[in-house]
C-alpha cells in the first residue's frame, strides 16, 4: 500500500462516482462513513473480500510525497487529476513493476509463472539495483 496505515480521508464527502443508480452511490458512501474515513481500513477490508491486492495514492501520501501540507484548494486541484485506476494505470502493464510483483508472488507461492523462474530466489531480491 502506498497510502499511511489508519490514514483518515477529509472529513468533505468524497464527490459520488458518475457511474451506477443513486442508490449504489449512497450505499459507497455509507460504507466509507462507516469507516470513520479511514482509507486503510477500508481498502484493505474491501481487498480481502474481492480477494485482490490493491495499492492507493490519497491525501496523506501526496504530502507525504512533497514533505509538506497541501492547502485544501491544492489538495481539491491535484484530487480532481485521480481517477479510479489511475495509479494502477501508471504502475504500467507487461515488464513493469506490477508483472515484475505478480512473478515474485507467484515464485512465493511455488506457482509457475510467466517466466523461468528459480522459487528460492525471489524477484525483488535478484533485481535490487536495476532500473
Amino acid at each position: 500500500m502506498c497510502g499511511q496505515r489508519g490514514g483518515q480521508t477529509t472529513t468533505a464527502r468524497a464527490p459520488a462516482p458518475s457511474h451506477g443508480p443513486a442508490a449504489y452511490r449512497g450505499g459507497l458512501q455509507d460504507l466509507v462513513d462507516r469507516c470513520g474515513g479511514d482509507t486503510h481500513r477500508l481498502l484493505t477490508d474491501l481487498a480481502d473480500v474481492l480477494g485482490a491486492s490493491i495499492a492507493y495514492v490519497d491525501r496523506r501520501t501526496v504530502e507525504a510525497h512533497l514533505e509538506r501540507l497541501l492547502s485544501d484548494r491544492e489538495w481539491a486541484d491535484t484530487a480532481q487529476q485521480f481517477t479510479a485506476m489511475a495509479f494502477d494505470d501508471h504502475v504500467g502493464d507487461s515488464g513493469s513493476l506490477r508483472t515484475d510483483w505478480i512473478e515474485d508472488v507467484l515464485a512465493k507461492a511455488g506457482v509457475a509463472g510467466r517466466c523461468p523462474i528459480d522459487v528460492r530466489q525471489p524477484i525483488a531480491a535478484s533485481r535490487q539495483g536495476t532500473s
